[in-house]
């Protein structure tokens, strides 16, 4: 999962009822080190036992967290995708077998444990706080591309590719209506990329647009009604 609705993913968490039982929130740095290997395996293995021991035997505590050790490792033996940067694991196996898991190409700093009665989603909100959702705009008088990042990564793009228009050496009426119909027709081309960025500002939930393009786009642009829609423009 790289941006997966990362929003909806937390208010999904946030929602969750433990029905009292202990919930596990693991977060993993799973980037390599020097040697190619990750060095999370060790730290769940341990952590997880020790925190494991601190509930009496024979209790559904004590069942809940056993399990959900056994379906963490067999989950990270055998789900992690190459690209993954960052993993966050949530589970409560007394709780109706309650497991969630998202992979990230964006870093998690440290590896840490939580066991709440509660998923622990400080580490989430924070990630989302530090790779805000914004697009990127980038126009000239024929073409623009679109692109949304999120978590620092590229998730949506688009393009606009309209027909070139040509100089030509005509004189008089005709050279006049040639220029009017250049004219309306870079005007067209302004109004669509200001239009697309709108429908992703409302669609994405987007804060934040990069508009890189020629003086026209950018004026028209900024009269646009994007800045009452609650976005940022940087032109």
């Amino acid at each position: 999962m790289v941006d997966c609705q990362l929003e909806h993913f937390v208010e999904r968490l946030a929602a969750f009822e433990s029905q009292d039982l202990p919930v596990v929130s693991l977060y993993l740095n799973a980037q390599a080190d020097q040697h190619g290997k990750h060095n999370y395996e060790v730290f769940v293995r341990k952590a997880l036992s020790e925190r494991a021991r601190t509930f009496v035997p024979d209790t559904p505590e004590r069942a809940s967290i056993d399990e959900d050790l056994v379906r963490i490792n067999r989950y990270l033996e055998q789900k992690i995708q190459p690209p993954t940067q960052g993993i966050a694991i949530f589970a409560c196996s007394g709780a109706n077998d309650f497991f969630e898991a998202l992979q990230l190409e964006t870093p998690i700093e440290s590896n840490r444990l939580f066991v709440y009665e509660r998923p622990h989603l400080y580490p989430l909100a924070r990630l989302l706080d530090q790779y805000p959702r914004y697009a990127v705009v980038l126009a000239d008088t024929n073409s623009a591309k679109i692109f949304v990042v999120a978590l620092g990564k590229v998730i949506k793009r688009g393009e606009l590719q309209n027909v070139k228009t040509k100089r030509t050496q005509v004189g008089g009426w005709s050279q006049m209506r040639y220029q009017r119909h250049t004219k309306n027709y870079h005007l067209h081309h302004a109004k669509e990329v200001i239009e697309n960025p709108e429908r992703l500002v409302r669609e994405e939930r987007i804060d934040q647009v990069i508009l890189a393009g020629d003086s026209q786009t950018i004026v028209r642009y900024r009269a646009s009604k994007m800045y009452s829609l609650g976005g940022e423009v940087y032109c």
